[in-house]
């Protein structure tokens, strides 16, 4: 059993007064991310939307009156692994929550240290959404939030975090690389797609002025991966859209074809 509490401070919160739709933002946000670093710890895969562990019951545990930090209660299931501990996974949570918001992290991985890179990499993105919920509440009547563990600061969000979560620069140059899609959404023409030259998995967006061509050659790919084929590797030309810490937020495709034909 482990127990972390999200406490609110600076601001109106000193004043026990928290606007709803702010704390409720952090609760899920919150709560998001620790599902999506225990979904990490235990497969040793990022997962970018549920349903997550059956052997991780997140709940919260009733406040004492007058308080605005809200207890959560981490149940551990005998299924999940045996060095899955409470102490493990709170070392776990502190280093991925930490490198979420860009916080040097000189931190022991804990159940991370055998998680491929790439992969590593890729969960840390995977919760930067929802770390970016957790932080609404920030300059609207909170100053900082803190998840405990005791005594224990394990992550603060505040206005530094917030701004790191937020800032996004664009790079006019376009690369070109070798990809393979793994996902694709015609709703919003958006996916991820693997790049073997950084060994991990992107979020795309497809450019306004891509070509039909182009769609069937990111489809093409998809297809491949779904039917388990080795060959579905297609290049694309791509705009990088770059986060605080220089690494990819996510990347604008602009063409995708065969790689022969790029190449040519």
């Amino acid at each position: 059993m482990l127990r972390l509490g999200l406490s609110f401070q600076g601001g109106d919160a000193d004043d026990h007064l928290v606007p709803a739709k702010e704390a409720g933002d952090a609760l899920i946000g919150t709560s998001n991310a620790l599902n999506r670093a225990f979904f990490l710890m235990e497969f040793g895969k990022a997962r970018f939307k549920g349903p997550y562990s059956e052997n991780f019951q997140l709940s919260i545990s009733a406040p004492q009156k007058g308080s605005l930090e809200v207890p959560f209660l981490i149940a551990i299931g005998a299924g999940a692994a045996a060095n899955l501990t409470a102490d493990a996974v709170r070392v776990g949570i502190r280093y991925l929550f930490n490198r979420g918001i860009g916080t040097d992290n000189d931190e022991e991985l804990g159940p991370l240290d055998k998680i491929a890179p790439g992969t590593l990499e890729s969960a840390v993105e995977s919760i930067e959404s929802p770390l970016r919920q957790a932080h609404k509440a920030i300059g609207f009547g909170v100053e900082r939030i803190r998840l405990k563990s005791g005594d224990d600061d394990l992550v603060t969000f505040d206005e530094r975090s917030k701004s790191f979560l937020g800032a996004t620069r664009f790079d006019p140059m376009p690369v070109s690389a070798v990809a393979r899609v793994s996902n694709i959404s015609g709703i919003d023409r958006s996916g991820r797609v693997f790049l073997p030259h950084i060994g991990r998995n992107v979020t795309f967006k497809m450019d306004d002025a891509i070509t039909e061509s182009s769609i069937e050659f990111l489809m093409w790919s998809h297809r491949q991966y779904i039917l388990r084929k080795q060959n579905r590797d297609v290049i694309i030309k791509f705009n990088q859209i770059l986060g605080g810490d220089g690494k990819i937020r996510y990347i604008r495709i602009l063409q995708c074809s065969e790689i022969d034909e790029m190449l040519m």
